[in-house]
């Protein structure tokens, strides 16, 4: 990659952020399409954040993305959200137009472009199991409803931040049954499995060895699809019992892919190569 006077700088902000793949498969991207563009990542703290925002504006960067813990506070930051971010209620991409800052949320969508793409599952009158309800599980929750499944069991740490997600989108999404509830080992023994057709793991459980399994060994059912939105490590712990256990199981590496997809076209017009950025991404995870 040459770096000129003209080159065009996108990035990333996040903390930590030093376990990002979103550089290897941007600058592949920039690099296969022949764009003067390069990414970067920026380990940014939560409370220097809107002096980040500010230097990013500052220096002329072109658009950037945020990882956890930004993806909500961000909000506050720009200067104009889409209606379906503000309705998420997190932003993961940043166009900047004539100086103005733009918020988007790619992370829904990336998610049921490659759900769809791993799976061939039609989502349509599902019930799926969410594991949280931060940044990453409202999008995932917001666009699942607009797919049309059917239930959509709730189980977080915090029961408000459950019920706070029930209560923002179940008003739009009124077909869709709803319930919230609080991560407890007695849980189990109130959620209707037997509805479930989908587990999605949306925390950060999982991302280090020693994470426990958040859902019981004897509850993963081989007709189930199980998903982890962590990407490394590449197999979790909960996608490692789900297989042994028949399901299916997929990691977050496409959501990641598909939603940074979804965020170049938005800042350069034009298609991505998703098939090289996928390459791109699992060659350095296999390097490693």
């Amino acid at each position: 990659m040459k770096i000129s006077g003209s080159t065009e700088v996108f990035c990333i902000l996040g903390h930590p952020v030093s376990h990002t793949l979103s550089p290897i498969m941007h600058n592949a991207a920039f690099q296969a399409l022949g764009l003067d563009c390069c990414y970067l990542s920026f380990d940014v703290e939560p409370r220097d954040l809107r002096k980040g925002i500010q230097g990013l504006a500052a220096l002329g960067i072109k658009g950037f993305n945020l990882t956890i813990p930004h993806k909500e506070t961000v909000i506050k930051l720009l200067d104009e959200v889409t209606p379906e971010a503000a309705r998420i209620g997190a932003v993961n991409t940043v166009m900047v137009r004539q100086n103005r800052l733009i918020g988007h949320n790619t992370d829904g969508l990336g998610f049921v472009n490659a759900f769809r793409e791993e799976t061939g599952v039609s989502l349509r009158g599902k019930g799926v199991l969410l594991l949280g309800a931060g940044g990453a599980a409202r999008a995932v929750a917001f666009q699942l409803a607009k797919e049309g499944i059917a239930n959509l069991l709730i189980i977080n740490r915090t029961l408000s931040n459950a019920r706070a997600l029930v209560r923002d989108f179940g008003k739009k999404f009124t077909s869709v049954n709803w319930s919230a509830n609080a991560f407890s080992p007695k849980v189990w023994d109130r959620i209707p499995l037997e509805r479930v057709d989908v587990v999605i793991n949306a925390t950060s459980v999982g991302m280090q060895p020693n994470d426990p399994l958040m859902i019981p060994r004897s509850l993963l059912k081989e007709r189930l699809v199980v998903c982890d939105l962590i990407y490394r490590p590449t197999k979790t712990r909960l996608l490692s019992a789900a297989e042994a256990a028949g399901a299916k199981a997929i990691n977050g590496l496409g959501m990641l892919v598909h939603q940074g997809a979804l965020a170049f076209e938005l800042w350069t017009n034009k298609k991505p190569p998703v098939d090289l950025m996928k390459s791109a991404v699992k060659g350095h995870l296999d390097l490693r």
